[in-house]
């Protein structure tokens, strides 16, 4: 038991794990109180409907680097995270008067959390390489 979480729980399946429940997690709340966050983020129930969808793929695609962590696949996910990280810091500063203050901690949590997951992926990777597939 102990080999088998030795071999397969490595600290970069951990953080993609992290990745992928922090992606569910905001995809279920946009889709729970889309109206709700819709409102505090001043854009359509559409809008945050379809942002829930685009939280869900995203999910779904690093519980499928959780199982074939391929280091191209992390350097991608890792790099799309930070770039992700940065948009939204920009966008809520770009419309920082537009949003309710419940809107822009949503924002900004969002931001720190998906550039922290990156800078992390990235880390991880760049310092045990053998951690992922090649």
């Amino acid at each position: 038991m102990r080999r088998f979480f030795r071999d397969h729980l490595t600290p970069l399946r951990v953080i993609l794990a992290a990745d992928a429940l922090f992606e569910f997690a905001v995809a279920a709340a946009l889709f729970a109180a889309g109206g709700t966050i819709a409102g505090w983020l001043t854009i359509s129930d559409g809008a945050a409907l379809v942002l829930g969808a685009v939280f869900a793929a995203a999910g779904l695609a690093v519980a499928v680097v959780v199982v074939l962590p391929y280091a191209v696949f992390v350097r991608v996910l890792g790099l799309a995270n930070v770039a992700g990280g940065s948009v939204c810091w920009i966008l809520a500063a770009a419309s920082w008067d537009n949003l309710a203050p419940e809107g822009r901690w949503i924002v900004i949590a969002v931001a720190d959390m998906a550039l922290a997951l990156g800078i992390a992926q990235l880390l991880v990777l760049a310092r045990d390489h053998d951690q992922a597939r090649r």
